[in-house]
């Protein structure tokens, strides 16, 4: 077998969680190898090591010519940003870095983002890597997080408790519930507790649905906060959810009720049904296209318009649910005893 089918095949070996990383194969396929494939090592080297000059300068890498050639060459540029990863970065090197990591797609390189947060120094590093973990929700950065919402914390940060509750919350899973409620008891301001509770929505505590729904009306919040509950009380749709965005829709708050309406478009219409059917780009809107009807911009509508738009909707989704509901109860009683068709 050539050295180059053993250094690929020690790059696809999966490493499980807690094993020390076992480059020497693959490194040594380069760093020892042919004078091409060490030429390759070393350009490599110097292009990660450019990206680290501008990220910690602040001048824009993330399009240049370095990443291009980086994600041109995947095999060597993961030994590279491996190597570096092993290093424990912190910063905006340690921000690159996963950046690259998650271009790059290996598995190798996701299992060691986790350690990200452990070689973190301060709270801006710790913040950077929790919202790195939060938008991985691998396996491996699940457990980090809520590694991190369980340890003992002297002097709880509440954006880093919020920020890894939103990791939680995205992954959408039951099981996290008691951690989450435990970590709600460290978050004291409303903006946390409001965070708090989307994550607890996401992972199925009803109890979340009334706190969102009030949070919307408490002006003490970011406005930004506000107009984002709608959208995540629309990823669990039931008749109570619905009907609590129909009220937000034809509400006076103009933020609320545009995204309270989009909200209930997203919960009703599969998003499947709300792409256009060709492959060619969409037409740019016109003018009065932004409300079933051309009404104009939701914010533009009468507050009739608004009651008529949105009695509409949820009557054709009652009568849906409704017709579902018949359909299977007469599939059940039809089916009893009958023979499945050959």
């Amino acid at each position: 077998m050539s050295a180059a089918m053993v250094a690929l095949l020690a790059c696809l070996v999966p490493v499980r969680a807690g094993e020390a990383p076992e480059p020497d194969i693959l490194w040594s396929s380069y760093a020892r190898g042919t004078a091409p494939r060490r030429a390759l090592l070393e350009e490599s080297v110097r292009r990660v090591g450019r990206i680290r000059t501008d990220a910690e300068s602040g001048a824009a890498w993330q399009t240049g010519e370095d990443v291009r050639w980086l994600l041109g060459h995947r095999l060597v540029a993961v030994l590279v940003v491996e190597q570096e990863l092993e290093k424990g970065p912190s910063g905006t090197y340690a921000g690159a870095l996963a950046t690259l990591a998650l271009r790059l797609g290996h598995r190798r390189l996701l299992q060691r983002l986790p350690g990200l947060l452990k070689a973190a120094r301060t709270d801006a590093d710790r913040l950077q890597a929790l919202r790195v973990l939060s938008d991985l929700r691998t396996p491996e950065a699940i457990r980090a997080l809520q590694g991190y919402l369980q340890a003992e914390h002297a002097a709880p940060v509440e954006a880093l408790i919020c920020e890894a509750a939103r990791g939680l919350g995205l992954g959408r899973d039951p099981a996290h519930l008691p951690v989450l409620e435990a970590a709600g008891r460290l978050v004291t301001s409303p903006a946390g507790r409001t965070q708090l509770a989307m994550a607890r929505y996401r992972c199925g505590d009803p109890a979340a649905c009334a706190e969102l729904v009030a949070a919307t009306g408490d002006e003490s919040l970011d406005m930004d906060l506000r107009a984002a509950v709608p959208g995540v009380l629309a990823e669990r749709p039931s008749p109570q959810v619905l009907t609590d965005l129909a009220a937000m829709a034809v509400s006076d708050r103009p933020q609320i009720a545009d995204a309270a309406f989009q909200a209930l478009l997203e919960a009703l219409v599969p998003s499947d049904a709300q792409a256009p059917a060709s492959q060619d780009p969409p037409e740019p809107a016109e003018a009065g296209e932004d409300v079933p009807g051309g009404d104009g911009p939701w914010h533009e509508v009468t507050a009739e318009e608004k009651a008529r738009i949105v009695g509409e909707l949820l009557r054709g989704e009652e009568e849906l649910r409704s017709r579902r509901s018949r359909e299977a109860a007469e599939a059940q009683e039809g089916g009893v005893g009958e023979a499945m068709p050959r």
